[in-house]
C-alpha cells in the first residue's frame, strides 16, 4: 500500500492582521471623536440647549452657595475668636495684679496688728521697731515687682526724676543740689512712676552780685 505524502499549507495570517489592525483604527478614530466632542462646560452657550443651561446655572448656583456657606462659617469663626481674645485680655488686665496684692495682705495685717496693740505698747521703742520692719517687708515685695526708690539728697537736680518745691541758698551746697527730699520718688521697670518732690540749693545772692 502507497501512502501518499501530507502537504503542510502555511496558514496565511496577513487577513486577520488587517483585520485586527482596522479595528485598532476605527477605536481610534472612536477615541478621538469623544476628545473632540466639547463638554457641557466647554460648549458654546449659543450650541446648548436649554436644559443643559438649565443644568449648568444650578451647577453654578450649587458652587456659589457653597463658597458663601463657607465664607460666613470663616467669618463667623474669626468674630468667635477675636471676641474670645479680648475677654482674655479684659481678664489678664482686670487680675495681673493679683499675685502682688496676696503678697501685700499680710504687710496690711502686720500694721493692723501693731495699731491694735499701740494703746497697749508702753515702749515706743518696740512700736517703731515692728513699723520699721513691716515697711521693709513691704518695699522688699514691691522691688521684687519692678519698683525702684530714686536717690535723691545731694544729687544733682534732674528734672527727669526730681520736681522742685523750693529752692534754697545754702553757702556749703553747690548750686542745684538737692538738699531735702518732702516726698520720696519711684521707678517702676525703668519708667518713672512718681518723681521726687525736694528742695533744690540756688546760688548765694552775694556770690551773684560779686
Amino acid at each position: 500500500m502507497k501512502v501518499g505524502r501530507i502537504k503542510v499549507i502555511p496558514i496565511n495570517n496577513d487577513s486577520e492582521d488587517k483585520k485586527e489592525s482596522t479595528e485598532l483604527s476605527k477605536e481610534k478614530e472612536t477615541d478621538k471623536l469623544k476628545e473632540a466632542e466639547p463638554t457641557k462646560e466647554e460648549k458654546k452657550i449659543e450650541d446648548m440647549s436649554k436644559e443643559e443651561m438649565i443644568a449648568l446655572l444650578k451647577e453654578k448656583d450649587n458652587m456659589i452657595d457653597e463658597l458663601k456657606d463657607k465664607y460666613l462659617r470663616v467669618q463667623a469663626e474669626l468674630e468667635n475668636f477675636k471676641k474670645r481674645m479680648k475677654r482674655e485680655m479684659v481678664e489678664s488686665v482686670k487680675y495681673s495684679n493679683e499675685q502682688l496684692i496676696k503678697e501685700i495682705l499680710p504687710i496690711i495685717d502686720n500694721f493692723e496688728r501693731a495699731l491694735s496693740h499701740s494703746s497697749e505698747e508702753k515702749n515706743l521703742k518696740s512700736l517703731v521697731e515692728g513699723i520699721e520692719m513691716t515697711l521693709k517687708e513691704l518695699f522688699s515685695v514691691l522691688k521684687k515687682y519692678g519698683l525702684k526708690e530714686i536717690s535723691s539728697l545731694g544729687k544733682p537736680f534732674d528734672p527727669s526724676l526730681h520736681e522742685a518745691v523750693m529752692v534754697e541758698e545754702k553757702a556749703e551746697a553747690e548750686p542745684n543740689t538737692v538738699l531735702e527730699e518732702f516726698q520720696k520718688g519711684y521707678i517702676l521697670n525703668d519708667r518713672l512712676l512718681r518723681p521726687a518732690k525736694v528742695v533744690v540749693s540756688k546760688v548765694m545772692e552775694q556770690e551773684s552780685s560779686n
